[in-house]
């Protein structure tokens, strides 16, 4: 059971700084096996990504059977933002659970490879895109990707339905109003033409 070719594997290319390899990061429960390749040392670009590979599998049978499964599983099209290092994946987690996100990824100065990931069920697909997009921005000037909570990205969307409510609630309120004016209104007149007729 073999997981698919370039899972945990990613390139790194720093023509500035000289840079080029494979970086490995495997993580499970929160511990991560990490090791970086670069060309020169092992031999070129191929023979470091074989490298990579085989110190990946190694990692990977490390790890419990239904999540050497779910890494060897094809992963499903990942669709481009149109914005470059910002993706939309969907992953499938260890109990078979599918879940979806925007992810910002970009190389720090290390070399290290770093993402930062907003989940599309927690934000809403175009706030989860435009976090994405800001966190890449962000990261690349040299500052933190923020990560704003539930409540505060959704605020205007709340604070819309609050005034929605109580517009719907006076304009009903007016109507029983003049419903019950009308029907007070009405009833001394006809108890007066019943009492004429009598």
């Amino acid at each position: 059971m073999a997981p698919r070719p370039n899972y945990g594997i990613s390139r790194i290319e720093q023509e500035e700084k000289k840079n080029f390899g494979w970086n490995v990061r495997v993580t499970f429960n929160g511990k991560t096996t990490h090791k970086y390749f670069p060309d020169k040392s092992c031999g070129g670009k191929n023979k470091a990504l074989k490298l990579a590979r085989e110190f990946r599998d190694g990692a990977v049978k490390k790890l419990p059977k239904a999540k050497q499964e779910a890494v060897s599983r094809a992963q499903r099209k990942v669709k481009k933002s149109g914005v470059t290092g910002v993706t939309h994946v969907v992953s499938t987690a260890v109990g078979g659970k599918s879940y979806e996100y925007w992810q910002a990824a970009w190389d720090d100065n290390d070399g290290g490879r770093r993402t930062a990931k907003f989940s599309i069920s927690r934000y809403g697909n175009r706030e989860a895109l435009d976090l994405a997009v800001q966190a890449r921005k962000d990261a690349l000037k040299g500052k933190s990707p923020k990560r704003p909570g539930r409540a505060e990205v959704s605020a205007s969307a709340k604070a819309g339905k609050s005034t929605a409510a109580p517009t719907k609630t006076a304009a009903l309120g007016k109507i029983k109003k003049v419903a019950a004016a009308m029907s007070t209104s009405a009833e001394p007149k006809d108890k007066k033409k019943k009492g004429a007729r009598k």
